[in-house]
């Protein structure tokens, strides 16, 4: 588990996994990715009153519409490209990325699995969390150095 991750279940979240087989949330047992299960868990924050529901096999045969409204604020960190450790998938913060690219500095959109594992490894969570929701804010990372 990430310190991200850490940080979510302290601050009130509780971690689920989707039972892409049955077709509703689970909640996780232990922590295990793998491709072979689970390829990601969704955090929900204690506070969201539909958790229950989203445990309940019924979830289901409920609308689209109403299995998004459902999931609202839920928060996705799941495997990524081999060989690289899990990441954040979603939502995810701005994030600007120097790189030296034919020799000169280049500042890119961060849109790469990579480029969200170096955030989660250069930021603290708390910070990561506020990016994810304002998107005002925009993380800056260096790796020219």
């Amino acid at each position: 588990m990430t310190n991200f991750e850490q940080y979510l279940i302290d601050i009130g979240y509780t971690r689920l996994e989707f039972d892409c087989k049955n077709g509703f949330y689970k909640k996780s047992q232990g922590y295990h990715l793998s491709s072979m299960g689970n390829l990601d868990y969704r955090y929900f924050h204690n506070t969201n009153s539909n958790i229950d529901f989203l445990l309940n096999p019924k979830f289901k045969d409920a609308s689209p519409e109403r299995k998004t409204n459902l999931v609202n604020g839920e928060i996705i960190f799941g495997l990524n490209e081999y060989p690289l450790p899990p990441t954040l998938v979603s939502p995810r913060p701005n994030i600007i990325v120097k790189r030296i690219k034919d020799g000169r500095v280049v500042e890119l959109t961060g849109e790469l699995d990579a480029d969200m594992t170096a955030i989660l490894q250069h930021f603290d969570p708390p910070i990561i969390l506020l990016a994810m929701y304002n998107k005002s804010i925009t993380l800056t990372l260096d790796l020219t150095k």
